[in-house]
């Protein structure tokens, strides 16, 4: 297996290429498809949580991760990301509702960012 947290970098970077490529690998190495939705709702909370507050420590984070999401603010807007947070949402219900594929809903919604 590759480096899960790639895909939320490459997320975090805008890199929409990278992005699905590595999702792909993802998937085709046996990842969950809700495993993979589960990093990538991890990383949209994580930069949500950056835009609405002043540092790490209110955030309730670590340093690190905390950069990494204000740094990704350069790329998207507050209202960009509570968009793509929605699509995902809805992305994970519908799958499990029967309403469609989550593998090639990710995919979709990884080629939308």
């Amino acid at each position: 297996k590759g480096n899960p947290f790639a895909l939320g970098d490459a997320y975090a970077a805008r890199d929409k290429k990278t992005l699905w490529l590595l999702l792909v690998k993802e998937l085709e190495s046996g990842v969950a498809p809700e495993a993979v939705a589960g990093l990538l709702w991890w990383q949209l909370k994580t930069i949500r949580l950056a835009a609405l507050t002043k540092n790490a420590a209110e955030a309730g984070m670590n340093e690190f991760p905390y950069k990494k999401a204000q740094g990704a603010l350069r790329k998207y807007s507050l209202e960009e990301i509570e968009q793509l947070a929605h699509k995902l949402l809805v992305l994970y219900h519908d799958a499990h509702a029967g309403k469609g594929d989550m593998a090639r809903g990710l995919e979709r919604w990884c080629l939308g960012v």
